[in-house]
């Protein structure tokens, strides 16, 4: 019952994932047609623990835009591109002016680079995986507890002997000459 409910678990994982996954590529494509309009950087830097230690390697980019009056501070630099941290330092200086990409039904959503990037799709393909690897194992898992139900003495026999095959006239695994 252990096997069922770690690939259960990895059925979950890899669709809650999907989710996730596929709620960022449809902003990533969205964004594309996001409308543009001026910001200010306030702040490059590592985001950092309590202790002043990085939480990650990705600097965290914070700007603020306006928007029919109202300003909006955000953080979304991408959805998945994959920029170096030294050239994201290079590229946004704090105080300098960037193009902002916002979103004309909430304008709270917004990013610095539009479209899909290349993490967006590594995202997506790992969710995947680890779903189809959840639903492989629960396959296999289902087909073992089949064949035991089916053939109980044949996978007593086989259990008793640590899985190995017996060899002796007769079993449907001997070897017929």
């Amino acid at each position: 019952m252990r096997a069922v409910a770690l690939a259960v678990f990895f059925i979950a994982l890899g669709g809650v994932l999907l989710c996730l996954e596929y709620e960022n590529l449809h902003k990533a494509q969205a964004s594309e047609s996001w409308i543009k309009t001026e910001g200010t950087i306030l702040r490059v830097d590592y985001e950092r623990t309590s202790q002043g230690r990085p939480i990650s390697n990705s600097p965290i980019v914070t700007y603020r835009y306006t928007i029919d009056g109202h300003s909006y501070v955000s953080s979304v630099r991408s959805f998945g591109d994959d920029m170096d941290a030294k050239d994201i330092f290079r590229k946004y200086k704090i105080d300098e002016y960037v193009v902002v990409f916002y979103d004309p039904t909430n304008a709270s959503n917004a990013t610095l680079v539009p479209g899909v990037g290349m993490w967006t799709i590594v995202g997506l393909q790992f969710a995947w995986l680890i779903f189809v690897f959840g639903v492989a194992y629960l396959l296999v898992v289902c087909i073992r507890i089949g064949l035991k139900r089916r053939f109980p003495n044949k996978a007593a026999q086989n259990d008793s002997q640590g899985g190995r095959v017996s060899e002796q006239p007769g079993d449907l695994n001997s070897k017929q000459l």
